[in-house]
């Protein structure tokens, strides 16, 4: 799975606010803050959503470094 840490820098890099992602994910701030900060897991469902978000292939988020 992909990394929080890295989920939080793709969000920075892109200029999406973490309102946005969050309601994109269809959970609360909080939530995706535990995920950033690798407390929580994505689901597969939201791994696909966030693949589209970024415009990216599930494969390169989860190879993102």
């Amino acid at each position: 799975m992909i990394k929080g840490s890295i989920l939080r820098k793709l969000r920075e890099e892109k200029g999406i606010p973490i309102a946005y992602l969050a309601h994109a994910l269809g959970i609360s701030i909080s939530a995706l803050v535990a995920i950033e900060r690798g407390k929580k897991q994505l689901t597969r469902d939201q791994l696909s959503i966030i693949s589209g978000i970024f415009n990216m292939t599930i494969a390169e988020l989860i190879a993102r470094k």
